[in-house]
C-alpha cells in the first residue's frame, strides 16, 4: 500500500505542476497534501490509480450531479461568476459529507478523455495524405466516446491561415507559427471506425458526465467544447468498437480500407505499447500523439523502420511531428511549422514537421 506521506507528496507535486493551468486544482490539492483524512480516500482507488486527479475528478462529478452547491460556487465551468476566497474548507466539509460516494467512484473508475481539440493538429496532417492518395477511411485507436471520429464535422479556425469547414456547434480556435500548410477544404474521409477497450457510449449519461468531470474546471472553454462535441455524437451517432491497438486493429483497417486510403489516429495510446507493437504490419499513414510526436507515416519511436524508408536518422527525426507541450497534453492551442532537416526517401506519408506550442497566449478552442 502507498504510504500516506507518499500520497501527499503526490498532491503536493500536482499543486506545483498545475498551478498555470489549473489555480482551483493547485489550491485544492496543495491544502490537501497536508490533510491525512483527504489523502486516504485515495487508498479506495486501484493503486495505480491513486493519483489526485482521480479524486478531484469523483468530487467534479459529484458537483455535476448537483451535490454541493457552495463548493460548485468556486467552480469556473459551473457558475459564470466563481466566488473568491479559499476554496479548501468547502472542498474538505463536502469530501467529509460525501465520503461514502466519491470512494465508490475512485474504486470503480479511471480518469479518462477524449479531448476534440487536438483535431485542429490533426486535420493538416489528414489533408496531406488526401492529397496523395485521395478519399480517406478513418481509424481512430483509444477513441473513448469517438468524438474525434467527428472531425470532418467541426468547424476550424487557424489564425492566421483561415477556416476550414463548418457551420458546426463546434468550433475548434488555434493560432499559427512559420504558415503550417492549412488545407483549403475538408478532405474526403469515406468511413470513421473508433476502437477502444472501453468505449463511453455517448448516450450513457453516466459515462458522460464522468468524460466531462475529468475536465479541469479552469479549462470551461474545453468543458463547453466537450459538451458540444457529445450533443453531436448524440445526433450523427459514431461508430466505436471495443478492441485494442494490438490485437484488434489489423481487422478494424482491412474493413475500413474499403472504403478508402486507411489513416490511423491516436492522441496517448502509443504511451502504453512497446516500441516493437508501435510498428505497423502494413502501410496505412499513421497520425499519432506519443510523448512528444505526431507523426504521420508511422508510429513515432519505433525501434526499426518502416520498410522502403531508406533514412538513417529515424522516424521521429523525418516525419511531420508536434512535440507535446510542457505539462499534460490538452487542447491545441498553437500550430506552428518547421521545415524538414532532411527528405526521408520513399517513407510514408507527408515531410513537413508541425509544432504544437503553448509556451505564449494563444487563442483557445472554444464550443
Amino acid at each position: 500500500m502507498v504510504s500516506l506521506d507518499a500520497l501527499s507528496e503526490r498532491f503536493a507535486r500536482f499543486a506545483e505542476t498545475s498551478a498555470t493551468r489549473s489555480p482551483l486544482y493547485a489550491r485544492l490539492a496543495g491544502a490537501a497534501a497536508a490533510d491525512h483524512d483527504i489523502v486516504a480516500l485515495l487508498h479506495h482507488a486501484p493503486e495505480p490509480q491513486q493519483l489526485p486527479v482521480l479524486l478531484l475528478a469523483a468530487v467534479h462529478d459529484l458537483l455535476l450531479r448537483g451535490a454541493g452547491p457552495q463548493l460548485a460556487a468556486h467552480y469556473p465551468n459551473l457558475t459564470s461568476s466563481p466566488v473568491g476566497g479559499d476554496p479548501f474548507p468547502a472542498f474538505r466539509a463536502f469530501c467529509r459529507t460525501h465520503g461514502a460516494d466519491i470512494v465508490a467512484t475512485i474504486g470503480t473508475r479511471h480518469t479518462q478523455t477524449n479531448e476534440v481539440g487536438r483535431c485542429a493538429l490533426f486535420l493538416p496532417a489528414l489533408a496531406g495524405v488526401g492529397d496523395a492518395e485521395g478519399p480517406l477511411a478513418h481509424v481512430d485507436v483509444g477513441a473513448s466516446a469517438g468524438l474525434n471520429l467527428l472531425l470532418p464535422r467541426f468547424h476550424y479556425r487557424y489564425e492566421p491561415g483561415g477556416s476550414v469547414g463548418g457551420p458546426s456547434p463546434v468550433t475548434l480556435h488555434c493560432a499559427t507559427r512559420r504558415g503550417p500548410p492549412i488545407p483549403p477544404a475538408m478532405p474526403t474521409i469515406s468511413a470513421s471506425i473508433g476502437l477502444d477497450l472501453a468505449p463511453v457510449d455517448v448516450h450513457d449519461d453516466d459515462a458522460v458526465r464522468w468524460l466531462e468531470a475529468c475536465v479541469w474546471p479552469d479549462q470551461p472553454d474545453r468543458f463547453e467544447r466537450l459538451v458540444a462535441a457529445i450533443t453531436l455524437a448524440r445526433e450523427v451517432g459514431v461508430d466505436v468498437r471495443p478492441g485494442g491497438a494490438v490485437d484488434d486493429l489489423a481487422g478494424v483497417v482491412t474493413e475500413a480500407a474499403a472504403a478508402g486510403h486507411p489513416v490511423i489516429t491516436t492522441s496517448w495510446v502509443l504511451n502504453y505499447l512497446t516500441g516493437a507493437q508501435r510498428l505497423p504490419a502494413s502501410s496505412p499513414n499513421w497520425i499519432a500523439w506519443a510523448r512528444r510526436w505526431i507523426s504521420p507515416g508511422w508510429p513515432p519511436r519505433a525501434r526499426r523502420r518502416p520498410p522502403g524508408c531508406r533514412s538513417r536518422r529515424g522516424p521521429a527525426r523525418n516525419a511531420p511531428c508536434w512535440p507535446r507541450p510542457a505539462g499534460a497534453p490538452a487542447s491545441a492551442r498553437c500550430a506552428g511549422w518547421r521545415p524538414p532537416t532532411r527528405t526521408a526517401t520513399g517513407c510514408t506519408g507527408p515531410t513537413p514537421r508541425f509544432h504544437e506550442d503553448d509556451s505564449a497566449t494563444h487563442p483557445q478552442s472554444s464550443s
